[in-house]
């Protein structure tokens, strides 16, 4: 975190798509000032809290990550956290918030490939992990759980998210960072870096029950850009 928002400097910063407020606490225990964008006011009411009991000045505005309020910013950061896979019109919404960006400040994202979308081999390991689980936990005699994880195998889509939304969601099945880096690209941002955070999730695995982790395939990036002035004709 030190490293992407260094403490000695005070940044400015818009958590885009914040929820309870995850991101934004970690930011402002660290120093900086942090304005929180969420749609949801339930989750706006929480993050006011947590923001409350910890003794945080954070300002929070309610308001949609592909159409936010005009008049935000110009921010030296603008980050969000497993948002852009939501986001019915990303390259819009990539565009419209670039807006609240200070020109040379940095456009930052932690999100997560194939969420909705799991490849053969992760639908696999997590119909396994599902049925070693329910062997532990479950009162149902074997065979109907073993059916069951069986069962999961053939289903398509997820069980949480319906189809005809997840189709709509143009990042929810990607499986490499092509797609986000043209957004980024495409939005006219430079210096644009992304990877994989495969140690995080490795980190995380090895905390998880043998079942659970089976049942993980979500693969976690972080894309960084910055917001370069516009182009004169002496360009």
């Amino acid at each position: 975190m030190e490293s992407l928002f260094p403490v000695e400097r005070h940044l400015t910063i818009l958590d885009v798509g914040c929820g309870t407020g995850f991101l934004s606490l970690l930011l402002a225990e660290l120093g900086h000032s942090v304005v929180s964008l969420d749609l949801a006011e339930r989750m706006l009411e929480v993050h006011r809290q947590q923001a409350t009991s910890r003794g945080l000045d954070i300002t929070l505005v309610r308001g949609d990550a592909e159409d936010p309020p005009p008049g935000l910013g110009p921010f030296d950061v603008v980050v969000s956290r497993h948002l852009l896979w939501t986001l019915l019109r990303p390259q819009h919404g990539r565009a419209r918030l670039d807006g609240a960006g200070r020109t040379g400040g940095r456009v930052i994202a932690i999100d997560i490939l194939g969420l909705l979308a799991p490849t053969a081999r992760a639908k696999i390991r997590s119909a396994c992990g599902q049925a070693i689980q329910n062997l532990s936990e479950s009162a149902d005699p074997p065979t109907t759980i073993l059916w069951r994880a069986l069962r999961t195998l053939v289903q398509s889509g997820d069980p949480h998210y319906p189809d005809e939304l997840t189709g709509r969601l143009p990042l929810q099945a990607a499986r490499n960072l092509d797609p986000v880096r043209n957004i980024w690209q495409r939005a006219g941002l430079e210096q644009v870096l992304a990877e994989e955070l495969t140690w995080l999730d490795n980190l995380e695995q090895s905390e998880m029950p043998t079942a659970s982790r089976l049942q993980h395939h979500e693969r976690r990036y972080l894309i960084e850009g910055r917001r370069q002035p516009p182009c004169s004709h002496a360009c």
